[in-house]
């Protein structure tokens, strides 16, 4: 039952530890001052949870559509790199600048 108990609290400690660092944005080190923990311990908590999947990133953003179309145009076509760039409705001269600039980034 003492195993259990210790399971319990180290998985309560590196969920802690994750939602400090990757929800609220704390350092590393500061998490280590507020929890009195070294900073190498909660590092490692850090590793833990990730082989232990319980962190999943994800990235939401608008332009995800603009990146899949590129993956697909390079995929397709056999292209060393593809930008897809929004335009706005509304006169070929707009869209022109709008490819041009996405061209000048680039």
């Amino acid at each position: 039952m003492a195993d259990s108990r210790e399971d319990f609290e180290a998985i309560r400690q590196i969920h802690t530890v994750l939602v400090l660092h990757f929800v609220d944005g704390m350092k590393q080190n500061d998490i280590a001052a507020a929890l009195n923990l070294s900073a190498s311990k909660v590092n490692r908590l850090i590793a833990q949870g990730r082989k232990l999947g319980m962190l999943r990133i994800a990235v939401e953003s608008p332009f995800q559509a603009l990146v899949d179309i590129e993956k697909q145009l390079i995929e397709v076509a056999r292209l060393a790199s593809a930008i897809v760039t929004p335009t706005v409705a509304g006169s070929p001269e707009s869209t022109l600048q709008q490819v041009g600039r996405a061209a000048a980034n680039q």
